[in-house]
């Protein structure tokens, strides 16, 4: 099938605060490539390079030339974020909120019905840490234990990343920049984090719920702690642009029912 080859060179004038320097796209026939996309297929794009401060209007980017339509759908998307770095991940959903809100339960429900899920990185370090001893545990070297999530939650994001379908998350990594603020620690490298590594921009959250909570081997923060964290979560998802969706406290089932259909889009607030 034959190639086509487009190049955009540098001008003087800028779209917005956005300067394409230069951009080469190798790609097939534009109608092969389109219904690839429309697919969710993997459109191979190399970007030799692109400096951003924002993401440009659909209109401006068609203004700058006669630029191909797969690249405005790829660099316009009303989806892409406009507070980072990084691009939507719109398969990824997050589950946040208060600790001890039922989120893991939900997460178990959820993976019983073959829905890819993806468990809370503090939880896994927390019970890893505390298996051996280690001193990555938050009341012994919190510094470290920040570091550990961190790390965990980048290669959990990049591991299912060739994932066409759903993946939920107990958390994302804005979740870690409320525990850099929880622990007093330069959040700088967490707020690099999540505008690098983002998600779908609806989020749903887990208000704190008294009648469910409990205190186990992970969990030794007591209820209004725990729920102020969940709060603060919130603040820095909504700063991050993020929409938040508050799960109802009702049954299980129900509360599986209700992420099952938002994510299908199937009411209103989805």
């Amino acid at each position: 099938m034959r190639k086509l080859h487009f190049t955009l060179e540098s001008r003087t004038s800028k779209i917005g605060p956005l300067t394409l320097a230069r951009l080469r796209l190798a790609m097939d026939d534009r109608q092969v490539v389109q219904q690839r996309l429309n697919a969710h297929k993997i459109l191979l794009v190399k970007l030799l390079s692109i400096k951003t401060n924002s993401v440009p209007s659909r209109r401006a980017c068609r203004q700058a030339d006669s630029v191909p339509i797969a690249l405005v759908t790829l660099f316009c998307d009303p989806n892409s974020s406009r507070h980072g770095t990084g691009m939507n991940k719109l398969n990824y959903f997050v589950l946040t909120g208060a600790m001890g809100a039922g989120k893991s339960a939900v997460m178990d429900r959820l993976r019983a019905g073959q829905h890819r899920c993806v468990d809370d990185p503090a939880r896994q370090i927390l019970k890893e840490q505390r298996s051996i001893a280690g001193s990555g545990v938050p009341e012994i070297d919190a510094p470290l234990f920040n570091q550990l999530m961190l790390s965990r939650a980048i290669y959990l994001y990049s591991a299912n990343s060739q994932t066409d379908g759903a993946v939920v998350f107990d958390r994302g990594l804005p979740d870690l920049i409320a525990y850099a603020g929880l622990f007093d620690l330069d959040a700088a490298v967490y707020e690099r984090a999540a505008k690098t590594y983002r998600y779908n921009p609806t989020v749903f959250y887990f208000p704190g719920w008294p009648d469910i909570y409990t205190l186990d081997d992970e969990r030794k923060m007591d209820f209004e702690s725990a729920n102020g964290f969940g709060e603060k979560v919130a603040g820095v998802y909504r700063r991050l642009g993020y929409r938040s969706i508050e799960v109802p406290r009702i049954p299980i089932a129900g509360r599986v029912g209700f992420i099952v259909d938002a994510i299908q889009g199937k009411h209103a607030d989805a």
